[in-house]
This record gives C-alpha cells, structure tokens and sequence, in this order.
C-alpha cells in the first residue's frame, strides 16, 4: 500500500553508484559524468533489494548519475527533479583529489573553508536547510538521490549538528542511509542505518548488523586517530560510563582556561555521564583554568579531578575534596631538585628566554618548564617541536634518579613523580574510587603517542582517543551527545546519571 499522511516521515538518502571520478576519489561536483558499468549494476541491485518498500515521494538530484541510479533504482513515484540534492560546487578543486589539494593548503576541510570559486559553506548549508524544511512538511518514506558530500550535510544537520560534521558521515557510492525519529521519542530526530548495501540480510530500518553498516561515528574516529603513530584502540566510545579528558592541548590550550564553548559542553556531557580530568597541573591550575570557568548550577557531583598526572584526586559534595595525595618526602624533594638543576646546565639546551618560575615543585609532582611557567604559548610551540630537547634531558635525568618516573609533559615541561605514579595510576584510582571499570572508560587526550604524557593512560588498558587541540575534542563531545542521545534538545532538562557514591559514603538523595 502506498503510505497515508499518517505515516511517520523516513528519508532514504541514496548515494548514486560509482563513476569513474568516485573510483579515484576525484572531487566530483558539478561534472556531469554517467555511472560505470558496476555503478549501473549496483544500483539496480540496491532498488531490487527495497521492492518491499513503498515510496510516497521520490526526489533526486539534476546531475545525470543520480538520475540514472534513481532510474535503475525504480522507487515507484515519478522522480521530481530537485537542484538543492546536487552536490557540492568544488570550484577550483573540481576534478582533484583530496591529498593534492592538501600539498598547498594542508590543513583543508571541505565543510569548513569551502572551496575557491565554487560554493561557500553558507550556499551549501543554505541548500540542505531549505531541502530538510521542504522534506520535513511530508509524509511516509521519501526517497532522496543524491550525491557523498551533500549526503554528509543532509545527516548532520537532521540531527542537529553543525556543518564541519558532516566529514563524520562518509556515504559510499550505491548505499543508503535511514533519518528517521526515535521509536518512543517522534521529537528526536536519528539517524537509523548508514552505508546499507544489498549484501545485508536486513531491509533498512531494522537493527543494524556488523558489516557494511558503519556507525556514524567511525569515520570521526578515523579522523581522530592518532597521526604521531600512538596506538589507538578501537572503541564505541558512545557506551563508556566515564569520559577522562586531558587538560592542556585537549579541553584547553597549554596554561589558558577552557572557553565558554567548551565550559558549556562539558556541562551537558556532565548532564548524563560521569567525567575525569587528569593533567600535570597543579591543583591551582584545575581551578584556573577549569573549575572558576564552569556554568554555576554544573553537576559537579559527576565530576573526578586528579591534578598533577594523578597523584591527587579531587571529588567534590558540598565542596572539593582532597581523598589522596602522593606527597615527596623531603629527602626525595632535595633529590629531584638537585638533578633537575643539573640536568639544565648538562644538556647544554638551556632557551634564551625565560618567563616566570621554571622549577615548580607541586608536592606530588615536580615540574621542569623550560622557559617558564608563563611562557608564551608561540614561544613554546617553537622551542622544542619534536621533542628532541626534552628526550636528551630526560635521559640525562633517568640516570640521575633511577628510582623515579621521568616524563614528558606539556609543551615545554618534564614530570618527575614517585616510580609508578602517572595516568595509568591515576586509571587506576578512578576504577578503585569510582567503581567503574576500565572497560567502561574513554581517554581523550593529544599526547598518546609513545613518550607522551597520555600514553600511560593507553598502556593501562583504556580505550583511547587522540585529537588534536581543543576544537576536535569539542566537535568530538558533540558528537558523543548527539549519536548517544539521539540529540542535544535545546531548552530541554537532561536527564541526569548519578555519579556513584564513594566507598562508605551515603548515596545522593
């Protein structure tokens, strides 16, 4: 039967099948090329797999490979022919390939900067707004033919997400993906499969199974991988019960506080899971950089701080409070100190410029910071870029005192603490004190690359994420709020889970 106007209001957002462009992963935009032979043949086995679906509309794209895959597709309505479903005008990138483009603009992002003289960000976000709000007035399944790019666009913004996420949502040629609502919430919109092909024993719609069905979240992990060659483990991170963050180069830059974007994300993410945040600062940084700058009425409850790699953790009721430390005796103190000093006139590295104090003794951790704890952030990117300064000193101080963890910290920094005192120590607590398992944890941090600071959190056993500065791990948290929740609802109270009592504590009311 073909749907009423009652029927709930489904997009299948079809892909077109292969060109000869898509198969080289040459930037097809405006280029007016036909299907090869297997394009031809895959879409045609991808509408003979849907013949059990019943279409109310049918809407594709002018460019001649979407309206031959809608042709061979065979939906039943007549197509009508919508130029807001073409793809992306690539301008001067049209024809090229992603990696070419990136030898003279390296950092490129096609949802970000747009493209020379083709369509800006603002056109294309314009075109899927005025699409989705055309669709949105519909009824039934409505079938959309389409193109990879755009079809990204289409995904993010059905679920509320800005426009640089749509680089999470990777359509391959002759698949599908589903935007519906949740079952038991018509209100929230998501995103029910994504790259169904023919080769899935389900129709679209069903439960999705392993195989070619990709989370809408794989590909950010992808991104998100770990480009210093640090091992990253593989994750659903949308089902962990604790979120750990790094602090400096992750949540913030190095020494500056979290801005009000990220104060308020971590807010909501604070709304339904609980947080960590594990850094090399000290106490007095947490509260200058994190702490003072989150919303008033945050759920604080939820939230696990452990200053100084993790030799103290910080949870808070009616106030913060300090559940351990792992101080230096005096002795020790004199020691490290001694052989910092040293390893600072020995390596013959010393900057030429230092601003503030460059030995910082934090009770639980000393830190070296080579030009100074108030550095510049320039100046600090600048010193010592591949780390080779910090490693000889390292090694300098590895022979000095043997007995304790040597590190590598921020950007200009070297971590002296007790042997066996680091992140993973600092996992480890969060486990005991929390009572949630490693399993049940993600690491978010820029440094997991062997030598780093976050690495021990890696060598620990938790699943990990690398990013890159502060901006991925903001797109990363929206990303976690929306697939896991279905979306962010705006002016909506959240749901809160209860961080969970500590041992011989009464639990919340």
């Amino acid at each position: 039967m073909i749907e009423t106007s009652s029927d709930p209001l489904r997009l299948y957002v079809i892909r077109h099948g292969e060109t000869e462009w898509s198969l080289s992963g040459r930037h097809t935009g405006r280029t007016d090329i036909p299907l090869t032979a297997k394009g031809e043949r895959d879409a045609q086995e991808l509408g003979s797999a849907l013949r059990g679906i019943r279409f109310a509309h049918t809407f594709t794209s002018p460019l001649q490979r979407a309206r031959r895959t809608c042709e061979l597709f065979a939906p039943g309505p007549p197509a009508q022919i919508d130029p807001d479903l073409a793809e992306w005008d690539y301008g001067d990138y049209e024809g090229r390939l992603s990696a070419d483009i990136r030898t003279g603009h390296a950092d490129w992002n096609l949802y970000r900067d747009g493209c020379p003289h083709g369509e800006t960000t603002t056109q294309a976000l314009a075109r899927a707004e005025r699409l989705l709000s055309r669709i949105r007035a519909l009824h039934g399944n409505v079938a959309l033919f389409s193109h990879g790019h755009f079809s990204g666009i289409l995904a993010a913004r059905w679920i509320g997400l800005p426009l640089v996420e749509a680089e999470h949502f990777e359509l391959g040629p002759a698949s599908l993906a589903v935007l519906g609502h949740a079952a038991h919430h018509p209100d929230v919109s998501v995103i029910a499969n994504w790259n169904w092909t023919p080769d899935l024993t389900s129709q679209p719609g069903a439960a999705p199974r392993r195989g070619n069905v990709s989370s809408p979240s794989r590909h950010a992990r992808d991104q998100w991988a770990n480009e210093a060659d640090a091992p990253v483990c593989e994750l659903n991170a949308l089902a962990k019960k604790l979120v750990v963050f790094d602090l400096d180069g992750t949540l913030a830059e190095s020494k500056a506080a979290v801005d009000a974007e990220m104060a308020s994300l971590l807010d909501g993410l604070l709304r339904f899971v609980n947080v960590a945040v594990i850094s090399g600062g000290g106490w007095p940084q947490f509260q200058k950089q994190l702490i003072s700058h989150l919303p008033t009425d945050a759920d604080l409850r939820s939230l696990s701080l452990l200053p100084t790699c993790g030799t103290k953790f910080y949870r808070y009721t009616d106030d913060w409070e300090l559940l351990y430390a792992e101080e230096f005796a005096d002795d020790q103190r004199a020691k490290i100190l001694g052989a910092l000093n040293t390893a600072m006139e020995s390596s013959h590295i010393a900057p030429s410029g230092r601003w503030g104090e460059v030995i910082e003794d934090r009770g639980t951790q000393i830190t070296l910071s080579a030009l100074g704890q108030q550095a510049p952030l320039d100046e600090k990117r600048k010193w010592d870029p591949d780390f080779t300064k910090r490693k000889r000193m390292q090694a300098l101080l590895v022979d000095l005192i043997p007995e304790f963890s040597v590190r590598l910290g921020g950007t200009t920094s070297i971590d002296v603490t007790r042997p066996g005192v680091d992140k993973a120590y600092g996992i480890r607590k969060l486990r005991d004190l929390l009572g949630i398992s490693i399993a049940e944890m993600v690491f978010i941090g820029d440094a997991l690359f062997p030598g780093g600071n976050d690495h021990p959190a890696w060598e620990a056993g938790v699943a990990c994420i690398q990013v890159r500065d502060s901006h991925e791990t903001k797109r990363l948290i929206e990303t976690i709020l929306a697939c896991r929740y279905g979306a962010v609802r705006a002016n909506r109270p959240a749901e809160r889970i209860a961080a969970p009592p500590l041992p011989g504590a009464s639990p919340s009311p």
